[in-house]
């Protein structure tokens, strides 16, 4: 809760007070009020529905920070989200050492480096959208535990930036309306940007090793076991380590005197489970800076792919009722992801004092394989302290 949030940064805080020995307590602050909702009674959009909510998007976090001396440092980053009913969490644990000026080992609790804007995702401030494109933006964990690196060099005018991590995330999502846990082990992240001027680059890729634990999904791989079918149970059930995962990003920033251009385009495969085999995901936005006013406008894409049911074609239909709705059952698995859609969304920043911005956004969903459009309206306050 926020006030276990509280007592925890306060005791920190005291330590470097009470005892001169403690190293000295780093604090900095952000935070995102955001309100939303949509315009049309059928779908919620991006966690909101056509009840106005400040749930969805409203956050406030505070890291701290502590230079040990000798190279060592410690960061710790705890958020409270309005979706979670403000219970205040560790997103970030880690401790550093800086061999040199050019690397940084990290091992702890840290931030996954799958985008463009992964480093400051959930400071909204630091860039124009109320959000990052949430269907680029879609993977359901952010954070591992584990170890990583930071490499730093200047290649002539391009200054380099190449991130490694290693490590496992547990954590839970929601398949077919019930819970799920979801084990990403052996995962292996890399990043890599190179800047010059208003120019940069960014590459990335990930892959893991995936086993999640869903009712729903074993419930299906457990009833065609039972009805003499026990090979159907390898490629629905996600329970063993082999599935696996993989990701890639690419993307671009030009941010030239008032323009800024981003580009990101995402990829996921699924390899060997009945979720999504293949997502494809891209935006562009184009914003342009007039005095304090940045307008904005982004156009994306995301198309969804389901696994493949094929092996299902080998069970004829009419054999029973009890067949057919289980084969049924087991295809409305596999397509439950199909989708493709397309939106855009027009927006304004405006950044009212030194340490705050106001921003609001329009955006428009077409959904290509119903053919039907959806809007949501919001608005902001991001600000830093």
């Amino acid at each position: 809760m926020l006030k276990r949030f509280g007592l925890v940064l306060m005791a920190g805080c005291s330590l470097s007070i009470m005892n001169g020995t403690y190293a000295e307590i780093n604090l900095n602050g952000f935070a995102t009020i955001a309100g939303g909702r949509t315009l049309s009674d059928d779908d919620a959009l991006n966690g909101y529905d056509d009840k106005f909510s400040f749930d969805s998007g409203s956050l406030v976090g505070l890291q701290a920070q502590s230079d040990l001396g000798d190279g060592l440092s410690a960061t710790a980053q705890i958020i409270a989200r309005g979706e979670d009913q403000w219970e205040a969490k560790f997103e970030w644990a880690f401790v550093g050492y800086r061999f040199n000026e050019n690397i940084k080992l990290l091992v702890g609790r840290q931030r996954i480096p799958y985008y463009n804007f992964s480093d400051y995702l959930d400071v909204g401030y630091a860039y124009h959208w109320i959000r990052p494109p949430e269907e680029v933006y879609s993977l359901p964990f952010d954070s591992l535990d584990g170890i990583g690196a930071l490499v730093t060099n200047s290649l002539g005018p391009v200054e380099s930036t190449f991130h490694f991590l290693y490590g496992r995330t547990r954590d839970e999502l929601t398949i077919g309306g019930a819970p799920a846990r979801i084990d990403s082990s052996d995962q292996m992240s890399l990043a890599w940007s190179l800047t010059r001027d208003w120019f940069t680059l960014r590459l990335g890729y990930a892959q893991s090793d995936l086993m999640i634990d869903s009712q729903t999904i074993e419930t299906i791989a457990a009833s065609w076991v039972q009805a003499g079918f026990p090979q159907f149970s390898d490629p629905i059930s996600i329970t063993d380590d082999d599935n696996t995962g993989q990701f890639i990003d690419a993307g671009f920033t030009i941010d030239k005197d008032n323009l800024l251009v981003v580009v990101e385009y995402t990829e996921t495969d699924l390899e060997g489970t009945p979720l999504t085999d293949k997502k494809e995901a891209y935006y562009g936005s184009l914003g342009y800076r007039v005095g304090t006013v940045m307008p904005h406008i982004t156009f994306g894409y995301t198309e969804n792919t389901p696994g493949d049911t094929r092996f299902l074609d080998v069970v004829p239909d009419g054999v029973s009722d009890g067949l057919d709705a289980l084969k049924a059952g087991t295809r409305a698995l596999f397509n439950g992801s199909e989708s493709e859609n397309e939106y855009i969304t027009v927006g304004t920043r405006w950044d009212f004092h030194p340490a705050a911005a106001l921003k609001v956004e329009y955006t428009t969903f077409d959904d290509k394989l119903e053919d039907s459009t959806d809007s949501l309206v919001r608005f902001a306050i991001s600000t830093v302290f």
